[in-house]
């Protein structure tokens, strides 16, 4: 478990820290105060050795350079590393460090720019000199304790390329494998193929019946939940959809597809799958309460509570909503000692987050005490 978290030099937060940390942390605060990036730190810390925490990071909020399309140059998907360092620069030096400390001996990784140097890493520099005949000026160095990582060489405009980015991930993978990576369900929740993989790590198992319950928290009448195992695609329509790949059978109905039924569902399933096929790790989780109604919030959380105890799963989850708040306040124990649960409230320019024990939880909510 984790206890406290510094984040310097990553996005807005210069020198941040967050303490008092429990198995489940509530992060709240004002809109653009830093609640993703903490998410995005702490990714970025437990799957240290894969690249693939940081290519997402950047992919999903859509940090990519404009580049010019020229005759005869294959087009790369590229993302833009700039804006992963406080103040959006990209010059040698630059940089960022994530740390924490836990029951074992403390984690941190670290992110700078350095200069391209060819032979240390010539693999990656041979395919990026390919399709940049100037080379590249800088690389992306990581440093996690313990392991050697050869510099990522970055393009003139300071971005990573998808095709040295593949190789750089293959070759992290095989050097250093790590099964060990936090489950990151974003608002949008999780993609058709993420969550068909993690069906299968629980099919067959009692995990499937956790599911079921969790889903009967928002319509009682569900009996049953299944993958579609078939990919056939009608129309130009497939794997591509928000929501799909999975049919739900209630009681005295036909089976029907999932995307029949509304938004919270389909988040509902996300949280319980990830839930129910995560031990001993990280679970990170933006903006919680989308898609639920505030009637099904305290047994989400209950449900949460419970199955991360099994497990020994922490969960760090972010919300803006005072029903979220609200319903976490009912599952908070009255005992002063009680450090299972946590809110951390951000607050744009403060170096720390204002953590809330279960006893004050409990009190700010009886006294509907603004903690937000």
């Amino acid at each position: 478990m984790i206890h406290s978290i510094r984040i310097m030099g990553y996005r807005a937060f210069h020198d941040f820290s967050v303490r008092g940390l429990g198995r489940i942390n509530l992060l709240v605060g004002k809109n653009n105060t830093g609640k993703s990036s903490v998410l995005e730190a702490l990714s970025l810390l437990w799957g240290s050795t894969n690249l693939s925490a940081l290519w997402q990071i950047l992919s999903r909020r859509g940090e990519q350079p404009v580049v010019d399309i020229q005759p005869g140059r294959p087009i790369q998907p590229e993302v833009d590393v700039a804006h992963i360092f406080t103040g959006h620069q990209v010059r040698i030096g630059t940089g960022f460090s994530i740390s924490a400390t836990n029951e074992k001996p403390g984690r941190s990784i670290k992110y700078h720019l350095v200069e391209a140097k060819p032979e240390e890493n010539p693999t990656l520099f041979g395919m990026l000199t390919s399709q940049e005949p100037v080379g590249s000026p800088m690389a992306l160095a990581i440093t996690v304790p313990g392991v050697h990582i050869p510099p990522i060489p970055l393009t003139q405009r300071g971005s990573l390329r998808n095709d040295v980015y593949n190789q750089a991930f293959n070759m992290m993978r095989a050097s250093h494998p790590q099964d060990e990576t936090a489950q990151y369900i974003t608002p949008e929740s999780l993609q058709i193929q993420q969550l068909h993989q993690l069906w299968n790590e629980i099919t067959l198992k009692p995990e499937e019946d956790r599911v079921v319950q969790a889903l009967k928290f928002i319509d009682p009448t569900i009996e049953r939940i299944a993958p579609v195992t078939s990919q056939l695609i009608f129309g130009g329509f497939g794997y591509s959809n928000i929501r799909g790949g999975f049919l739900v059978r209630r009681k005295d109905e036909e089976r029907l597809p999932i995307g029949s039924f509304g938004d919270g569902i389909w988040r509902m399933l996300a949280l319980a799958v990830v839930l129910s096929r995560t031990r001993n790790g990280l679970i990170l989780i933006d903006e919680i309460d989308t898609g639920l109604h505030h009637t099904v919030m305290t047994k989400m959380w209950k449900f949460i509570n419970d199955v991360s105890k099994e497990f020994n799963t922490q969960v760090f989850a972010t919300t803006h909503s005072y029903d979220c708040v609200h319903a976490l306040a009912a599952i908070c124990s009255e005992s002063e000692d009680a450090r299972d649960i946590s809110i951390q409230r951000i607050e744009a320019d403060k170096k720390e987050a204002i953590p809330f024990s279960e006893s004050e939880i409990k009190i700010a909510a009886r006294q509907h005490i603004e903690i937000r």
